[in-house]
């Protein structure tokens, strides 16, 4: 029989059930939902995550800044990630891969204040000299003017009176007066060592202080003529009796060889007895990697491709494409040996693969044209003149 009693006894338990499942049940979705606030604090919105990265890169693998282009290291690593293959058009302009920056000239002239460069090749390299020259001693970084980058047979006048009279000492103006043109970076300190050379240097100065002088001079950027393969291949093998590659590394820094055009434009002059097969090319660019060093960076260029005023291409296709295709995978090559050899000697050497790009405004009425049948517009100069900075960059942050 049940009893008052148990009836208030029955009841209180029950209440104390209730009590425990909701204490239970509050406990339970407490965890959870520190359990959830935990795990949204791990994952950050992805935007957030990347301007940590950019601020505060804490992986070994995250390229060092460099000292004059200060981008952030996420910038870096999109230049360390691409290459100068992967340029496209909008008409006549070029686009960067997507996040490459477009270099600035005060960029450009910075970063040439600091080396010394000699352009090696045919009349189209000459044009790309001429074309770096003007952008980086332009009077107003800002506004450079057309004629300064439109370069043709009727626009040799040189406005910035560069010549090699008034821009001091080389070895290879002594051997070979007639192939090279000499210029400045204004500005550097190859300019201030020309304006006091004659204060400094006198008949009683020895040959090692001439050498020491000239250690501490940067800013050269000059042109030497070399039209064909075996033209180049000559220059810069150790062999040659002229000894002209000491004579190079002993003024410059950086080489940049841009050449091949020749091989079918002119195949007398360049030595070829058929318009197609690679020639010379396997051999210097061997040379090439043998003679650079830590001290003495090559970068060849990939050659455009011909044409005449009738749009055709005359037959010279195929043998720009094999020079283009050939350099593109030694290059592969090269640095999948780099990958392997990690502990063993490493070529200096880039490849700047203006002609894959080029190859796309090279033929009938998407051709930027020049005032020849192998030289391009200014368009494709500045093109040049990106990629060149592209690579060169990438090339810094590799090593």
């Amino acid at each position: 029989m049940v009893t008052r009693r148990s009836i208030v006894i029955i009841i209180i338990s029950l209440i104390a059930f209730v009590s425990i499942i909701n204490t239970n049940t509050y406990l339970i979705e407490s965890t959870a939902t520190l359990k959830a606030e935990k795990e949204e604090e791990k994952h950050e919105p992805l935007h957030a995550s990347v301007v940590t990265k950019v601020n505060n890169p804490t992986t070994e693998s995250a390229p060092r800044p460099h000292p004059l282009l200060p981008y952030p290291s996420a910038i870096l690593d999109i230049i360390k990630s691409t290459n100068s293959s992967q340029y496209t058009w909008i008409g006549n302009q070029y686009v960067p891969p997507a996040g490459v920056p477009v270099f600035t000239p005060s960029q450009i002239k910075a970063y040439f204040q600091n080396r010394n460069v000699l352009f090696i090749g045919d009349s189209t390299s000459k044009r790309i000299w001429r074309t770096m020259k003007n952008i980086i001693n332009a009077q107003d970084l800002d506004n450079i003017a057309v004629e300064d980058v439109h370069v043709d047979q009727k626009n040799w006048t040189d406005k910035n009176g560069m010549t090699c009279e008034n821009t001091g000492p080389r070895s290879l103006l002594l051997t070979n007066p007639k192939m090279i043109s000499c210029a400045n970076t204004k500005g550097s300190t190859a300019e201030n060592y020309v304006s006091s050379s004659n204060l400094d240097v006198d008949s009683t100065t020895s040959s090692g202080q001439i050498a020491s002088m000239r250690m501490q001079r940067k800013g050269l950027i000059d042109n030497f003529l070399a039209y064909c393969h075996h033209n180049i291949q000559w220059l810069i093998n150790g062999e040659n009796p002229k000894n002209i590659l000491e004579e190079l590394k002993e003024d410059y820094d950086l080489v940049i060889i841009g050449n091949g055009i020749w091989e079918y434009v002119n195949s007398g002059a360049c030595r070829r007895k058929s318009l197609s097969g690679l020639g010379l090319l396997p051999l210097l660019l061997d040379t090439i990697r043998d003679v650079s060093s830590k001290d003495l960076q090559i970068v060849v260029r990939s050659p455009g491709f011909a044409q005449d005023s009738w749009g055709r291409s005359r037959g010279n296709y195929e043998l720009m494409g094999e020079f283009v295709d050939y350099s593109l995978q030694y290059f592969h090559n090269l640095t999948m040996a780099k990958k392997d050899n990690v502990g063993g000697p490493k070529p200096n050497i880039t490849l700047v693969d203006f002609g894959s790009v080029i190859y796309k405004r090279s033929f009938n009425a998407e051709r930027i044209e020049g005032d020849h049948v192998a030289h391009y517009g200014y368009e494709a100069r500045t093109l040049l003149v990106q990629q060149l900075m592209h690579e060169l960059i990438k090339a810094e942050l590799e090593n």
